[in-house]
């Protein structure tokens, strides 16, 4: 597979004008565009079909967290919209994944596992994996995959960090058939805001990532321009892809 095409560009702004943007002047260098809460709040669905309609790949990332029937329904939206992929959160359960399983169509069902803005930091207990979710966060990432096996999804997403576990716990053939997409992702000495168990691409891709999503690692880079930052990125995947094939 290309370096480019392991790339998911997070489409982190909260109008049109800036997402139309940021996908024209990266379409040729990513595989597709993630839109979020933040852009589907802001603009909706009509925008995903707009990014779409011009050619290009959307991973929706929306972690649908409900009951087993709205989750099989809003599924069944997310499909007609025609996107790539989509995500689900595990902690809606077995019976809401397998809805999921059952509505997603041509989509790529990925299952949310534990986001990498909780970790087992001990100085704010209260914002612990374990606090919230009833583990400690690798515990809780290899049940949820687990479960993500059980109902036939496509894939999950995960912190890089937890790759390596993962592929220890679970190295058998259903579980290395997943998409692991991954974000967290950082160039060295830099430390994404807001997420905690992070990696560089290089680690990530040894260790095992199918897909990486980059956010402000390459919209807010503090080092040269937004597309020098996503080039450093794609040469350190194809440097690992290179030596690994």
């Amino acid at each position: 597979m290309d370096a480019k095409e392991k790339i998911i560009l997070a489409l982190d702004v909260n109008s049109r004008e800036e997402a139309l943007e940021l996908v024209r002047i990266f379409r040729n260098f990513v595989s597709m565009f993630k839109v979020g809460l933040r852009l589907f709040v802001a603009c909706g669905p009509n925008l995903v079909k707009e990014i779409i309609g011009q050619g290009n790949k959307v991973f929706l990332d929306l972690k649908f967290n409900d009951t087993p029937k709205t989750v099989g329904e809003a599924t069944k939206e997310a499909s007609m919209l025609g996107v790539e992929m989509f995500t689900v959160h595990a902690s809606a359960g077995i019976s809401a994944m397998k809805e999921a399983v059952a509505n997603k169509g041509n989509s790529k069902l990925l299952i949310t596992t534990v986001l990498t803005s909780l970790s087992d930091n001990h100085l704010n207990p209260r914002n612990t994996t374990r606090y919230i979710l009833g583990e400690i966060t690798q515990q809780k990432v290899r049940h949820f995959s687990e479960d993500a096996v059980y109902v036939g999804a496509d894939g999950i997403t995960c912190s890089p960090q937890d790759l390596k576990m993962l592929e220890f716990h679970m190295g058998h053939e259903s579980f290395r058939r997943l998409l692991k997409v991954t974000p967290g992702i950082c160039e060295t000495n830099d430390l994404p805001s807001g997420q905690k168990r992070t990696m560089t691409a290089r680690e990530a891709i040894l260790d095992g990532a199918d897909y990486l999503v980059l956010s402000r690692v390459i919209t807010e880079t503090k080092v040269g321009s937004p597309m020098n930052a996503l080039l450093r990125i794609t040469a350190e995947i194809s440097s690992v892809e290179r030596r690994t094939n």
